[in-house]
């Protein structure tokens, strides 16, 4: 029998506690336990989790980091065999998630694998195809690896997501686990450094996830200048060509957009612009300083260590 252990980062879920905790209670798959990262939230849900017989860590809001929050929870199970991270969010959308997540982990299939998400019923058309760009369907197969051996060095390449994923714990151990003190994309970072050292990473088309996001222009911005400086600051994700794959997206949109929706164009092409202003002024952010980075970021704890240079 696999000890199975679930880490969730959470602050403030407000109602997405309670679909989080029955959506759990509904899979079919036994979980020895669930650790929730809690970063000082204020609205009740602790003792949500609580009641429903979670582990619950509490930390400043300040000392929440992608990398170091989800290693904390790891910390707290590597009695586990399998570790499934997730965000307070990403609802599970039917019972065989998390079992259809595990399972080419447990058969020794696969070493990491992430989730497939699907976009909330009243997500946004945009939102919708954006999702289905990212996390596709697969016919006739339940998992994916990715190819170590190809000579591609796109973002997509080791693109993962830790809205829902899971990893052999010998195997997170043996990498390090996640880098801490950076901006984002932990998930990324791991993906490529599991690949580089020969373990088999994934995608489960099968694990599906209900989780989308309707950003304004100024959330795109935001999110898109911590990309470029997670691109900028992070020298395992230098080399990345992610203009290219960002250049597929937009083809991929403004296309469907063209035979379905034209009045939406203008629209995805002002989102298009301020993303890219977003990700190039990041990438380049030590031009810009500490104090014009922080009120562009979006993640604007990461700014406040003063130990930080820039």
């Amino acid at each position: 029998m696999h000890k199975i252990a679930i880490v969730i980062p959470t602050y403030n879920p407000g109602s997405h506690a309670i679909s989080m905790i029955n959506a759990i209670r509904d899979q079919d798959l036994m979980v020895s336990k669930v650790v929730i990262i809690d970063s000082s939230s204020e609205d009740g849900s602790c003792e949500l989790w609580k009641d429903a017989g979670f582990d619950v860590i509490s930390i400043s809001k300040s000392d929440f980091d992608h990398g170091a929050s989800r290693n904390l929870g790891a910390r707290m199970a590597m009695d586990c065999d399998i570790l499934i991270f997730m965000t307070q969010d990403a609802v599970p959308e039917n019972a065989e998630t998390l079992r259809n997540l595990v399972e080419p982990i447990i058969s020794r299939q696969a070493d990491a694998l992430y989730a497939r998400q699907l976009a909330r019923p009243d997500a946004s058309y945009i939102e919708s195809l954006t999702r289905s760009y990212n996390y596709p369907a697969q016919e006739n197969q339940k998992f994916a690896l990715k190819h170590t051996g190809s000579s591609s060095n796109g973002a997509r390449k080791y693109f993962f997501s830790n809205v829902c994923s899971a990893y052999r714990v010998e195997a997170f151990k043996a990498v390090g686990g996640f880098e801490e003190g950076i901006i984002l994309n932990e998930d990324v970072v791991i993906c490529k450094r599991m690949m580089d050292q020969g373990y088999r990473v994934g995608y489960s088309s099968s694990a599906k996830v209900i989780h989308s996001h309707e950003y304004t222009i100024k959330k795109d911005f935001s999110r898109s200048f911590d990309i470029g400086v997670s691109h900028s600051d992070i020298s395992a994700l230098k080399n990345l060509n992610s203009e290219g794959e960002g250049l597929k997206y937009v083809k991929f949109i403004l296309s469907n957009l063209y035979i379905n929706k034209k009045p939406l164009i203008p629209r995805f092409i002002l989102h298009s612009f301020a993303r890219y202003m977003g990700y190039y002024l990041g990438k380049n952010h030590r031009l810009l300083g500490k104090k014009i980075s922080k009120k562009f970021s979006m993640h604007k704890g990461y700014w406040l260590n003063a130990r930080r240079s820039l």
